[in-house]
């Protein structure tokens, strides 16, 4: 099982420094980047969803192929051969267990919480009243993310039920 946070990080990194050498970034890669950071935040609440960790790594070997491509084409070989080796380096180190959470902005800093980004699959109003049942609160980071926050057991049950609504889903098809 690869870093997948640090694979992720590398490549926001790799990301932000294409922008910053005036490279034209497709509009729909920031939203791929949160998407798959969201799953990744699923997978860490869950990480026996074996069709998260799938899609994780199908998501992250898609953005490494194309931002590669990118560096490789408009900035050149040597440059992208060092992001290689990076992101080759992240994928083999070993996960860290944080001892701090990430603090987000109008959470309570006693409440435990998940960014998720809002799919095909669970919409918006169902993520709410799935909250809403647990007694979670939800606020709206953006049109695609939301922060679900409140006592850990709830949020960690909050993703369970929402994996196997997933996997109800995909079974279906």
């Amino acid at each position: 099982m690869w870093n997948y946070y640090a694979v992720w990080r590398v490549l926001e990194e790799l990301l932000g420094d294409l922008k910053e050498r005036n490279v034209e970034i497709p509009a729909d890669f920031l939203r791929k980047l949160k998407a798959v950071h969201g799953n990744i935040n699923i997978l860490k609440a869950d990480p026996t969803y074996e069709e998260t960790m799938q899609k994780v790594e199908e998501q992250l070997n898609n953005l490494e192929g194309q931002l590669v491509y990118l560096a490789e084409n408009r900035v050149g070989p040597e440059y992208a051969d060092k992001w290689i080796a990076r992101i080759k380096q992240a994928r083999e180190s070993e996960p860290q267990i944080s001892r701090a959470r990430p603090f987000s902005p109008g959470v309570p800093r006693a409440d435990y919480w998940i960014r998720l980004t809002i799919g095909e699959v669970i919409r918006e109003g169902e993520i709410k009243e799935m909250a809403s049942d647990l007694g979670l609160s939800i606020k709206e980071e953006d049109p695609d993310t939301v922060i679900v926050h409140g006592e850990e057991a709830k949020v960690k049950s909050l993703v369970k039920n929402m994996t196997a609504k997933m996997r109800n889903e995909r079974n279906k098809t």
